[in-house]
């Protein structure tokens, strides 16, 4: 046999000599220094890892055959067990860090209302979410997500969800004449400048825009259709024509989803003899592509050469 094995062989012997017969090798020379952290014993509990027994000598390291409380066997090294690097299988240590997220996860208190839902009482914890016991107002009882709770994303059944989305459409048609699509963009102007749990939220009232308090409380979506008119078509949206303004009566308007891209705070307004558009309006009027006034640009033409072009 090769010096080499038989030194690692010595090494894997002189191991499993020790264990066994329980003798401290503290003068032992092993690689990284695990000879001198200790005696591991067969049958000695480190967490949940039991140890079995001696497996192999890996890369000048002892490693043992451990069985975790869950019943998981595998190699574990020396170093590892001594040092508290490893305490338990894989499986024990996800099931651990879920149960320590879902702890975190507040429950909520029995007997509030939210919606038409009546929390009973905590449910269970599964893929790492809370879930508590509801009674809905129509009696049906379910498991509900803490988070959608919290956040208003669940109110209610789904018959009952269902319901209450058919009355209000029939309410918004008797009151309003079928401004439906009207009603929706005043809804939604509203929510993404006042609701920190909306998705836009951060575009819009987290940069400070909000919505005049002449289109908000009772009697503001009235307003807000005096002020903006009808929608013209199924193609336009609301826009603000300053994005760095509010939503007032002055600074709204019906657009195109074509116009409104070109309102983006992205785009890159071009100033020729004192006049101020887009890429795409400048484009449009000198019948240039847009791709190349942004080519010249890039280049470093100026403004009016990227749009007329250079003449030599």
């Amino acid at each position: 046999m090769p010096a080499g094995g038989m030194g690692r062989m010595a090494l894997l012997v002189q191991e499993v000599g020790a264990d066994m017969v329980g003798i401290a090798t503290e003068g032992r020379q092993m690689a990284g220094g695990t000879g001198g952290l200790g005696r591991v014993e067969i049958g000695a509990v480190f967490g949940l890892w039991t140890v079995l027994g001696v497996s192999s000598l890996q890369r000048r390291e002892v490693y043992y055959d451990c069985r975790c409380s869950c019943g998981t066997e595998k190699p574990v090294a020396k170093s590892s067990l001594l040092r508290g690097a490893s305490t338990r299988c894989r499986k024990c240590s996800n099931a651990d860090n879920q149960k320590a997220r879902v702890a975190r996860r507040r429950p909520i208190r029995p007997g509030t209302i939210i919606g038409l839902w009546t929390v009973l009482g905590e449910a269970e914890a599964r893929g790492g979410n809370l879930y508590m016991l509801c009674r809905c107002a129509c009696g049906a009882e379910h498991k509900v997500m803490v988070s959608t709770l919290r956040h208003g994303k669940s109110k209610s059944c789904a018959s009952c969800s269902r319901k209450m989305g058919l009355k209000k459409n029939r309410e918004m048609t008797a009151k309003y004449g079928g401004v439906r699509a009207e009603y929706r963009a005043w809804s939604r102007m509203l929510d993404r400048c006042r609701n920190p749990n909306d998705g836009s939220f951060e575009r819009y009232g987290g940069r400070g825009i909000k919505v005049c308090e002449e289109w908000q409380g009772n009697g503001g979506f009235e307003r807000f259709i005096k002020c903006v008119g009808p929608r013209p078509s199924k193609r336009h949206s609301l826009e603000r024509i300053d994005n760095s303004g509010d939503y007032r009566p002055s600074n709204v308007k019906w657009v195109t989803g074509k116009d409104q891209a070109r309102n983006r705070r992205t785009n890159r307004i071009l100033t020729i003899d004192g006049v101020a558009k887009c890429v795409a309006e400048w484009g449009e009027e000198e019948g240039v592509s847009a791709s190349t006034i942004s080519g010249r640009l890039s280049r470093g033409w100026s403004d009016k050469e990227a749009v007329m072009g250079r003449h030599r």
